[in-house]
């Protein structure tokens, strides 16, 4: 598990199940990936989903982010951790179909 630092306070972030449930709660639609709203709502919603303790609202978030673009990436860099992972078992599992 990660930590990020958004104004002045440390939160975890992980891949979580949980934060595809919070994006469909707040967007009304699943995660596309296609928009840069869509890659701020997901972080958002990964740290709803995994800190009891955040209480930023999206805009006070968003303003904490522009401040040091090293949050968002150190978010996505956890995201392309985890696809990477899951490319590798599907190509694994697609390897035993054949």
């Amino acid at each position: 598990m990660k930590t990020v630092v958004v104004s002045g306070i440390a939160y975890s972030i992980k891949y979580s199940i949980r934060q595809f449930f919070v994006f469909e709660g707040l967007a009304g639609r699943k995660f596309e990936g296609k928009t840069l709203l869509d890659d701020y709502l997901l972080f958002y919603s990964n740290l709803i989903a995994n800190n009891e303790s955040f209480d930023l609202d999206f805009d006070a978030f968003v303003s904490a982010v522009e401040l040091d673009q090293s949050i968002l990436g150190s978010f996505s860099e956890l995201m392309l951790q985890w696809v990477k992972v899951n490319g590798q078992y599907k190509s694994e599992d697609e390897k035993k179909k054949s």
